[in-house]
């Protein structure tokens, strides 16, 4: 079924976005719209190729595992 661990012990990214957005409410929403706006700004100033994980991380103001929870 859906959501359930697989073969590797592991969910799907998609269930796992959903359990986390489900859990925290508005606020899981809220961050990753602030971490997308910081990464367009990155993008913007940097270019695609010129930004990193870490360049964003910094300019939401928040450690890179934080970028990969909420990609």
């Amino acid at each position: 079924m859906a959501g359930e661990p697989g073969a590797n012990g592991k969910r799907g990214l998609v269930e796992r976005r959903r359990a986390a957005r489900d859990s925290a409410g508005p606020e899981y929403e809220q961050r990753r719209r602030s971490l997308v706006a910081a990464a367009a700004q990155v993008f913007f100033d940097k270019g695609y190729n010129g930004t990193s994980v870490s360049d964003i991380a910094q300019a939401a103001g928040v450690d890179r595992a934080t970028v990969y929870y909420y990609a």
